[in-house]
């Protein structure tokens, strides 16, 4: 259950922020923060404690959605709780004033918790499934302001991703 945590949190709060009412900015910064605040404990947690292994779904005998948290698993948690935390606190700064501040807030958050989860990867078909969501949950990131040329961005960058996906997935299935 420790291991579900630091990936659920930030996404449940990112759906509240999206579900509050416009022109609520002190409180979706509010939502932002303490959400980053709580998940990066338990990500914290995750890092510094023993290697924990988590099955949430098995697809085969053989092939499952796992977690793990070996070493290299517990460095990236921690390392990127440090980072998405400061960021997050300097990016409710930067965007005090942006119109598209609260869908930045939304998937800033939820991305934060699909890197939780490939950060955990047990195994490659996980790693890959959370690969291809922070992909598309990034997509709005990189076309934050909307204009002609972030706009572009997103759509090479989706190209990018979708061929690069394909390659990886070809690995896999030769794995």
């Amino acid at each position: 259950m420790r291991l579900i945590l630091p990936m659920i949190l930030p996404i449940i709060a990112a759906l509240a922020i999206w579900l509050l009412p416009k022109g609520k900015r002190a409180l979706e910064n509010a939502y932002m923060l303490a959400a980053l605040a709580v998940s990066a404990l338990f990500a914290l947690l995750c890092a510094f404690s023993g290697g924990e292994s988590l099955t949430l779904w098995q697809l085969t005998d053989k092939i499952a959605i796992a977690l793990k948290t070996d070493g290299l698993a517990r460095f990236y948690v921690a390392f990127i709780s440090v980072v998405w935390v400061m960021v997050g606190i300097y990016s409710t700064a930067y965007n005090a004033h942006d119109a598209h501040a609260r869908r930045f807030n939304c998937f800033y958050l939820a991305t934060y918790g699909v890197l939780m989860g490939l950060s955990m990867s047990a195994n490659a078909v996980t790693m890959y499934m959370f690969y291809e969501m922070m992909t598309l949950i990034t997509l709005p990131l990189v076309m934050h302001t909307m204009e002609k040329e972030a706009v572009a961005a997103g759509i090479k960058y989706l190209i990018y991703s979708v061929f690069g996906a394909s390659a990886a997935l070809l690995g896999i299935f030769f794995l």
